[in-house]
């Protein structure tokens, strides 16, 4: 009885570790590249037992709806674009216009520009700031979020989600956003915030799920406490969620020491908003833009 109950332990530990090593359903079925790691100085690296995909397919932001993903276009799924744009800002506001003119019949969704709030001028921050002027534009930058979900809510549209962009995004090739409704398949369906433009690398947040489109290897990757809302999804069911809980976590005092708790990125951190990214992003931001042009003159 002895051996006999060796043996059934030595089975069951062996059958363990062979379903363990399988690959996932999604690996076998895009190939083993796949499932490779983040590529460092030319070199994938295999992804840690965390960072597992967990989702499946079925899963995903595309069946929101209750509908089969294959029957939904990101008309179905998004309502509007809006930029986010301050009225003094008129060279950025006629860049975002001619940048979403080329894109919202690409995608076939419409785009609307929304009034930032002045922080400075806005009674509301000035109150909230109480003599701390530092935090006025980042208060105002944070109302100025939080009101256009209130007015896409207040809309009552069809589609779950909007699309919200600052009027620094930049968008360097449209016709990544022709792969936009792939990339969706991988997030996952409990998702509240989408960012389409963070600038960490996968291996610096947990990985979802991953897969490769157009030759492209991508990633999702839980973020809760990514700062990146240059452009990004907002779920329109979770507005009601998500507003209050981050007016009521303002905590004016902190910014003596934390400037940025004042603000839409670091105030959507906490754990009760889901927030995924999308690797590698497909909205850039002007001054990084910038940033990469003036190394590169220095460089060459």
């Amino acid at each position: 009885m002895k051996t006999s109950g060796m043996q059934t332990i030595l089975l069951l530990t062996i059958l363990s570790y062979l379903s363990e090593a399988q690959p996932t359903d999604r690996c076998t079925s895009m190939g083993a590249h796949a499932c490779a790691g983040p590529q460092v100085r030319g070199q994938v690296l295999p992804l840690a037992r965390a960072h597992t995909p967990v989702h499946a397919r079925a899963a995903t932001l595309l069946q929101t709806q209750e509908r089969g993903s294959t029957n939904i276009n990101l008309t179905d799924l998004i309502y509007k674009i809006y930029y986010i744009n301050l009225d003094g800002s008129t060279d950025r506001r006629a860049s975002m216009e001619g940048t979403l003119s080329e894109l919202s019949p690409m995608i076939g969704v419409t785009h609307e520009r929304f009034a930032g709030v002045y922080g400075k001028l806005d009674s509301w921050c000035i109150q909230k700031a109480e003599g701390r002027t530092q935090v006025l534009g980042n208060l105002g930058c944070f109302r100025s979020h939080l009101s256009v979900w209130e007015k896409a809510l207040a809309e009552e549209p069809t589609q779950p989600w909007i699309m919200v962009m600052e009027d620094d995004a930049f968008i360097p090739d449209a016709r990544k956003f022709a792969h936009m409704r792939e990339l969706l398949e991988y997030v996952p369906s409990d998702a509240d915030i989408v960012l389409l433009g963070p600038k960490q690398k996968p291996e610096m947040s947990p990985i979802v799920a991953q897969g490769v489109i157009n030759k492209q290897a991508i990633w999702v990757v839980s973020a809760p406490g990514l700062p990146s809302f240059s452009a990004y999804l907002v779920k329109i069911s979770s507005i009601n969620k998500i507003v209050p809980a981050l007016y009521g976590q303002l905590n004016i005092s902190a910014a003596d020491y934390n400037p940025c708790i004042m603000h839409v990125d670091c105030a959507s951190s906490q754990p009760s908003i889901r927030k995924y990214a999308l690797i590698p992003g497909i909205v850039s931001l002007e001054h990084d833009l910038a940033h990469v042009s003036a190394r590169d003159a220095v460089n060459d």
